[in-house]
């Protein structure tokens, strides 16, 4: 949608997921639904969140292997449960359905904790 709440693109996402659309004018606002589901993103030049406090170290790509490793909220009190997810994304097919993952999670002194 544009400033004017009109809408300037739509489309359907392809089997991976994935849809480029090149609107007619500046873009303000995405909604992305899906069912009864709705998303919204606004749109904003320049004004995306700065990484410059974070650690974003990350490895690259190797044999078209790339993984994403996060969890579920930003901030984890003492005794709060922490949820981990994983997104691995085989750009050659070769890793097998069922391929078993391995976590530590160490402490802040370095200690194994799982």
């Amino acid at each position: 949608m544009d400033y004017q709440q009109q809408v300037i693109g739509i489309g359907t996402t392809d089997s991976k997921g994935m849809l480029t659309v090149t609107p007619k004018r500046k873009p303000f606002l995405v909604i992305v639904k899906s069912g009864q589901q709705r998303g919204y993103l606004k749109v904003r030049q320049g004004l995306s969140l700065s990484t410059s406090k974070f650690e974003t170290q990350g490895e690259t790509n190797k044999n078209g292997l790339k993984g994403f490793l996060y969890t579920e909220r930003g901030v984890r009190r003492p005794g709060d449960s922490i949820y981990v997810a994983l997104m691995i994304e085989d750009q050659t097919g070769k890793l097998p359905q069922n391929h078993p993952v391995h976590f530590e999670l160490i402490n802040p002194k370095g200690k194994i904790i799982k």
